[in-house]
């Protein structure tokens, strides 16, 4: 049954009303238009945050196979593992720097935004942790 056939019916509360001697069900769509909990509004996703949360899947990608190739030489990877590492570590800048100028602009979806500067900045912490404990028991 319609929106409009339940508002010719009469006012209701919760999920079904009464017409005459049989229970109308309401949709689910007329119940969450109603409750308020459907938004329509004239923001935007911004390509930048999409971009940003692509380039951290991306790092997180390049950083398991790393660590993954690393484990498989014991330890001896050699320097393409040094430069997929170093690799990762400048996608997920460039990914976090993304984030944070797309944060900036007005009316827009923060999802991927947040999404994207949350994960490039934890890779970048644990590609500078790792570099640091590196750089540490070198020297």
């Amino acid at each position: 049954m319609d929106i409009w056939c339940i508002t010719l019916l009469g006012t209701w509360k919760g999920r079904e009303i009464m017409a005459g001697s049989r229970r109308v069900r309401i949709p689910r769509k007329a119940r969450k238009a109603r409750s308020g909990k459907y938004k329509f509004s004239d923001k935007v996703h911004p390509i930048e945050g999409i971009v940003s949360f692509g380039m951290g899947i991306i790092s997180v990608v390049l950083l398991g196979n790393s660590i993954i190739a690393s484990e498989k030489a014991q330890g001896q990877g050699g320097i393409w593992i040094g430069f997929i590492g170093i690799l990762a570590l400048l996608v997920s800048v460039i990914g976090f720097i993304l984030a944070l100028c797309s944060m900036r602009k007005r009316e827009i979806h923060y999802r991927f935004p947040i999404m994207g500067g949350t994960m490039n900045g934890v890779i970048m912490l644990v590609l500078l942790v790792l570099y640091v404990m590196g750089a540490t028991m070198i020297g």
